[in-house]
């Protein structure tokens, strides 16, 4: 009996202290959330990045921030910025969404920058963009769903651009020209190398 009335005792105690552990728990994810928020509103979770090429380079690696006019520094812990990762900016969701998950207008980028990624500014709502002449690759759907009417690119970029759709379409020797235009302005452009070399070897076996 005496032990019946001890276990009795111990479940009324644990069921009187679930309500606090419940309080706790909701307490705890509030602040947690409150935290991610503040940070958020006071620019912490803006670029993210990373030191890259032996400490020589930084990466963008992600936007975490809230800011509609982006500005990426030339400089990060003293070091160039040259690469902006696939899908550093890129937004996901349905549109209420990707206005809440920071959605940019507009966007800065420096002339120390040399490496788009794939995807990286998709779905965002940039109207113009202008990319400095220092950029050699540019990846695939980098600018795609957004609001552009005017979007402004290096001259070697667009001669590879279009070498690699003609490569794509099998129009060997127009690909050829273009990448060959593309490394008279930027002769040491690693991309643009690999391409031509796979083209010239394409047409080459389309002409055996």
């Amino acid at each position: 009996m005496e032990a019946t009335e001890t276990k009795s005792s111990a479940v009324d105690k644990l069921k009187s202290a679930l309500p606090l552990a419940l309080l706790v728990g909701v307490g705890a994810y509030l602040l947690v959330s409150a935290i991610i928020t503040a940070g958020y509103l006071l620019g912490i979770g803006g670029l993210r990045h990373r030191v890259i090429d032996n400490r020589s380079a930084v990466e963008i690696r992600r936007y975490r921030g809230t800011e509609r006019d982006v500005i990426i520094p030339s400089h990060l812990e003293d070091l160039p910025v040259t690469r902006i990762r696939a899908d550093a900016f890129y937004r996901d969701g349905i549109h209420l969404l990707r206005r809440m998950r920071g959605i940019i207008d507009s966007v800065t980028i420096p002339n120390t920058v040399t490496y788009i990624g794939s995807r990286a500014f998709m779905n965002n709502w940039l109207a113009y963009v202008t990319i400095p002449d220092s950029v050699t690759y540019i990846g695939r759907d980098a600018f795609s769903r957004n609001r552009l009417t005017s979007i402004t690119i290096p001259d070697s970029v667009a001669h590879y651009n279009r070498g690699f759709a003609l490569l794509a379409k099998e129009k060997f020797d127009d690909a050829i020209a273009d990448f060959e235009a593309a490394l008279r302005i930027d002769p040491h452009n690693p991309y643009t190398k690999e391409e031509l070399k796979y083209a010239c070897q394409a047409a080459w076996l389309g002409n055996r």
